[in-house]
């Protein structure tokens, strides 16, 4: 694309079958075959005007012919989660294609942003049905559905990212539909840039938290006395867990000492193991009314021995979805165990929820601080 600046406006020549960027753009643009419509006092002359260029000014209306490495460089960190920082607190971009990239970046972001909140808000709206309207939830596979509307909304983006970036390393200033109109609204590219430097600050500050979770929890041979079990689909990272389990890990550390937490991937070794030394235990598994759903078999009530049970057994919660329906199995295999079951479809958000806010309370009652660090 070509600008010219003439009487202080900025005119681009772009291509016949390109949209007119008053719409999707920043800058006036005008197709070639429609010049005189643009500037009719300058058209038999648009090829011959000289084109004022002065770089490194900061002023929108001022072009820079040459896009440097270092331009592109900015550009690729603004994609990369940089545009906040850089409308903030870098104060004016150098040059014009610093400038374009810096608000197309902040417009994928804050796009990115809408995708994550109808994420969320289908999330919400998922566990609600299933826990409040199974014949629903069930006969309309809506989990299937919407789920599958939000990855497709976050493929779409991924797209238009990856053509924002192969723009900026090609060190051009094309426009793109709706982004490029959305860059152009300064509320959009500083609310952005607030909000995400708000949840940055709000990650890095639970960091410490999350390594801490970590390491408390312990998945070494050695016994303890307090053990989550966990699936991963062997993806998910350990700290995601072990972070979700930290408020129970800190009540049954200050109560039952430093080696008390076990967090271990739900295999049924790992079952097995926990039933044998645990007081309380876990279970974060999905779940049917046959068992409990590991990765590439089910756990049954019958496969406990109880001669194996440890006889301090006091707690088990299994999050498993019907897990109730073998209710009088399961306390019968995990004896003397209170044993915590569902008869419905469980959602995910319901055992954080817990984990965080009724946990505790369960590892306090089980070990109250008058007999700290003995077993009950």
């Amino acid at each position: 694309m070509s600008y010219f600046l003439i009487d202080d406006k900025i005119y681009g020549r772009v291509p016949f079958r390109s949209i007119s960027a008053n719409f999707f753009g920043i800058l006036p643009s005008f197709p070639q075959k429609e010049y005189t419509h643009a500037a009719p006092i300058f058209a038999t002359c648009l090829e011959s005007v000289p084109i004022r260029r002065t770089a490194d000014t900061g002023d929108p209306r001022v072009l820079n012919p040459r896009t440097g490495l270092a331009d592109r460089l900015l550009a690729l960190a603004g994609y990369a989660g940089c545009a906040p920082a850089q409308w903030l607190f870098a104060g004016e971009a150098p040059t014009f294609f610093a400038a374009h990239h810096r608000r197309l970046a902040l417009a994928l972001w804050f796009v990115f942003a809408l995708i994550t909140l109808i994420f969320v808000l289908t999330v919400l709206g998922l566990s609600y049905t299933l826990v409040n309207a199974r014949a629903l939830y069930e006969g309309r596979h809506l989990e299937f559905y919407l789920l599958g509307f939000t990855r497709k909304l976050y493929i779409c983006w991924a797209v238009c990212w990856a053509y924002c970036v192969l723009l900026a390393l090609a060190g051009a200033t094309w426009h793109l539909p709706l982004f490029s109109w959305l860059a152009g609204l300064r509320i959009v590219c500083t609310s952005t840039a607030v909000s995400m430097c708000c949840a940055a600050i709000m990650l890095l500050a639970l960091l410490p938290f999350a390594a801490h979770s970590a390491l408390i929890a312990r998945q070494d041979p050695a016994p303890g006395k307090v053990y989550m079990l966990y699936e991963d689909l062997d993806f998910f990272p350990r700290p995601i867990f072990t972070f979700g389990f930290y408020r129970i890990a800190l009540e049954a550390t200050a109560r039952c000492g430093p080696d008390a937490v076990v967090a271990l991937k739900l295999t049924p070794e790992s079952i097995h193991r926990a039933v044998r030394e645990a007081e309380f235990i876990f279970i974060g598994s999905h779940g049917a009314r046959r068992g409990l759903m590991l990765k590439d078999t089910w756990f049954r009530p019958e496969d406990i021995d109880p001669a194996t049970v440890n006889p301090g057994l006091r707690y088990v919660y299994l999050t498993g979805c019907d897990s109730g329906v073998q209710r009088a199995a399961w306390e019968k295999a995990l004896a003397p165990a209170q044993v915590v079951t569902f008869e419905r479809l469980t959602a995910v958000l319901e055992h954080a929820w817990w984990l965080w806010l009724r946990g505790p309370d369960v590892i306090r009652t089980l070990y109250p601080l008058s007999i700290e660090g003995a077993s009950p």
